[in-house]
């Protein structure tokens, strides 16, 4: 799993790979598209949702379908201060929410959180390390 985290993390510098989930209810005379992501861009490991109202497209909806994108190009978003260029991000709402105008646009809610893309991949690494040298649980039997 290490492995697969870090081949995300260095594709991400170049590619941008989402998958999750997509949600859609009605929403007056429209759709409400609810996106449920973990997504690597820019090397940063990204998860989160967003919320984008859109006309109906045929006779049903989409209550519930996997969603995401395979090695789209990769559009780096621009830093507010050094948190943002060092991989950190908190997204609240839409206003700020750097990809809302290139892969939400309109939308109407949005919350993410962005870390660096290198810590997924070292805290599945350093796992089997960190488990080997915990001591064995030892369970107690309820006296009575």
């Amino acid at each position: 799993m290490a492995f697969a985290l870090a081949a995300m993390w260095l594709s991400s510098y170049r590619w941008y790979t989402t998958a999750g989930f997509d949600f859609e209810r009605p929403w007056g005379d429209r759709v409400l598209a609810r996106y449920v992501r973990v997504r690597w861009d820019a090397g940063c490991f990204w998860f989160g949702q967003a919320e984008q109202p859109h006309a109906p497209r045929g006779t049903s909806m989409d209550w519930w379908d996997p969603g995401g994108t395979l090695f789209a190009r990769s559009i780096p978003p621009e830093p507010r201060n050094l948190a943002n260029r060092l991989g950190w991000w908190l997204v609240g709402d839409v206003a700020q929410d750097p990809y809302e105008p290139i892969r939400y646009g309109g939308a109407i809610s949005s919350q993410w959180v962005g870390i660096p893309g290198w810590i997924p991949p070292l805290l599945f690494a350093g796992f089997p390390l960190v488990r080997r040298r915990l001591p064995p649980i030892v369970r107690r039997t309820p006296a009575g």
